[in-house]
């Protein structure tokens, strides 16, 4: 974790590649541009899962606020649309 307390992941860019046709051309793409995963949840879902930790102390106030925000409260008001009578009763 570096000074704004966001993670930082160190990827090394050594002679570590793969290549991948695409069309008649050949990519080579290095093993600094592979996103890190947790090799369980790959097993256990079958799925690339990108698992990040944030220990921003904003994004848990965020959560904490979201959860348990409560219920959207609205006022409405219904009056009488008919002016003539309500002239008649001022």
């Amino acid at each position: 974790i570096i000074n704004s307390s966001y993670p930082y992941y160190r990827r090394r860019k050594n002679s570590i590649y793969i290549t991948k046709r695409v069309g008649s051309k050949h990519i080579f793409i290095y093993n600094n541009i592979i996103v890190p995963y947790n090799l369980y949840l790959v097993f256990k879902y079958r799925y690339y899962i990108n698992l990040e930790i944030y220990s921003i102390v904003n994004i848990i106030k965020y959560i904490y606020k979201y959860l348990y925000k409560g219920i959207n409260r609205t006022i409405i008001e219904f009056t009488n649309p008919d002016e003539i009578q309500r002239y008649i009763l001022i």
